[in-house]
């Protein structure tokens, strides 16, 4: 019984500190990743809509040199 108190307390002091920091990071790696994949997983992966850039059917040198990469890396996020 006082092994179940311990880690009943153990628990408590989790959720009252530790958790924020957890669920912080956890939520960062999220927002990171979903950059990564370029599109959001909610049950599965929602690609985003391609940009301009990527179907112009006359881009421009700029337009053409970013036609392989991710949709964000210009942005440093990726």
């Amino acid at each position: 019984m006082e092994n179940l108190i311990k880690k009943l307390q153990e628990v408590q002091n989790f959720l009252n500190g530790d958790v924020y920091e957890v669920v912080g990071i956890e939520a960062e790696n999220f927002y990171r990743q979903s950059f990564r994949n370029e599109g959001f997983t909610y049950t599965s992966l929602e690609k985003w809509a391609d940009v301009k850039c990527r179907t112009n059917p006359r881009p421009s040198q700029r337009e053409k040199a970013s036609a392989g990469r991710p949709i964000l890396t210009d942005t440093g996020l990726v």
